[in-house]
């Protein structure tokens, strides 16, 4: 409805089956002010939806989300940060990541909102980290960011979320876990 509030975050959306999108969102008179839903690094792989066009456009809606009530060229409520999508609704054109009226008119997001969501930070090209003999997510310790590698940027994403600064203490240019260290010795200082 109107007023309503999800965040969700790395949430794995795979192999549903569902009459529209995988996320269904009645946004009739929904306002900044009221009703928001934002996705932050969650994974849509293999869904298919029963009813394949979405919007006013008709254009092959894809397993992501699907949106009615929408007002036609208003400002998108909801909002994917750093998700990713693969093979949803058997799409073999558009396979991996966000579409939006490309590769033969598919959409992963079907609204009348304009543009269709907002895209917080980039449409990864493939969900997290999958095992292929289990099909299921792998976590690896210390892959902070799930991204399946463990590097700097797990490193850039552990200060993001403890609120320190970039901080490249060894000042090599990078930010390496050599400057782990010194990241826990700045913690709770304000950044300059």
């Amino acid at each position: 409805g109107a007023e309503t509030r999800v965040n969700m975050s790395r949430s794995w959306l795979h192999l549903s089956e569902s009459r529209f999108g995988t996320f269904y969102w009645d946004a009739t008179d929904a306002t900044e002010a009221g009703g928001y839903c934002n996705f932050y690094r969650c994974s849509f792989r293999l869904n298919n939806t029963a009813h394949t066009f979405g919007g006013t456009n008709n254009f092959p809606a894809g397993g992501v989300a699907w949106v009615d009530g929408s007002i036609p060229g208003d400002r998108p409520l909801i909002c994917f940060s750093d998700c990713g999508a693969e093979q949803n609704n058997g799409n073999a054109a558009g396979v991996y990541g966000y579409q939006a009226n490309g590769d033969g008119g598919f959409m992963s997001v079907a609204s009348n909102w304009h543009p269709y969501c907002r895209i917080a930070q980039a449409w990864i090209t493939t969900p997290w980290f999958m095992d292929p003999i289990t099909d299921l997510p792998l976590t690896l310790p210390g892959d902070v960011n799930g991204d399946g590698q463990i590097d700097e940027f797990d490193l850039e994403y552990l200060m993001y979320v403890l609120g320190t600064c970039h901080y490249d203490g060894d000042q090599d240019g990078m930010i390496t876990i050599n400057d782990l260290l010194d990241a826990v010795a700045v913690y709770g200082s304000l950044c300059q």
